[in-house]
């Protein structure tokens, strides 16, 4: 009866865990992906084909009594750089980490070396995010046509997060409004000046593609049809 109660008089999120998530060196990963919306009526959006892998600073365990130790299985960079130093003590010095981050073409790379088929993992990605923007069209839509007096310079850069289980199957776990776009490290620092520097291009800041419809972006974003880094056509 409490639990009726509390589902009435609230909105509940059922959330599923992944036991079985893909590990780089035993550490839990998560990878960070950049959409660009810079239109929801119609929709358009485009996908960052450059992005970054997050490692939790302890290594994973599926035993029961670990499940609240965050830094076994919550890969924010928030929650883990107070490990930072127990991380690095352990990890392998054969992965090429920068903090607890990876840059995502090392793990294509290495899942291609696996014979694991990057494209496809890619595509399922590509079509996720376009279902997930799907999803809030009409209602978003709705409201940029309410709202939104000047269209062409309205535009939104959202982060996706996504965990791969060990059967290389994507998962959306979350979709962030307001990216954190501060470099903490290296890695980091190129990634996120690349975003934004293609970002800029994309929406034309400063109108030098005034009136040149789809040329301008062929090479930074593309969530229909965009490859991994690496692919060869």
């Amino acid at each position: 009866e409490e639990n009726e109660a509390f589902v009435k008089e609230n909105t509940p999120l059922v959330q599923r865990y992944i036991l079985n998530p893909l590990l780089v060196d035993g550490f839990k990963v998560t990878f960070r992906i950049y959409v660009a919306v810079t239109s929801f009526a119609p929709l358009r959006a485009y996908i960052y084909p450059h992005g970054l892998a997050r490692i939790c600073s302890q290594r994973y365990s599926e035993e029961m009594e670990t499940f609240k130790n965050v830094f076994q299985h919550v890969t924010n960079f928030a929650i883990n750089e107070a490990r930072h130093s127990e991380f690095e003590a352990v990890r392998s010095a054969d992965v090429p980490f920068d903090g607890q981050r990876l840059k995502l073409e090392y793990f294509w790379n290495q899942c291609r070396a696996q014979g694991i088929n990057v494209e496809s993992i890619w595509s399922k990605i590509c079509s996720s995010a376009r279902l997930t923007l799907r999803a809030g069209e009409a209602a978003i839509g709705k409201g940029v046509l309410q709202h939104v007096r000047y269209r062409s310079n309205s535009y939104e850069l959202l982060g996706f997060d996504y965990l791969l289980n060990a059967e290389y199957e994507p998962f959306l776990l979350e979709v962030n409004h307001a990216p954190d776009l501060e470099p903490h490290t290296t890695l980091e620092n190129e990634i996120k000046r690349g975003v934004t520097r293609d970002l800029l291009q994309l929406v034309d800041v400063e109108r030098k593609h005034f009136g040149v419809r789809g040329e301008r972006v062929d090479a930074l974003f593309a969530l229909s049809s965009s490859l991994p880094p690496g692919t060869t056509v």
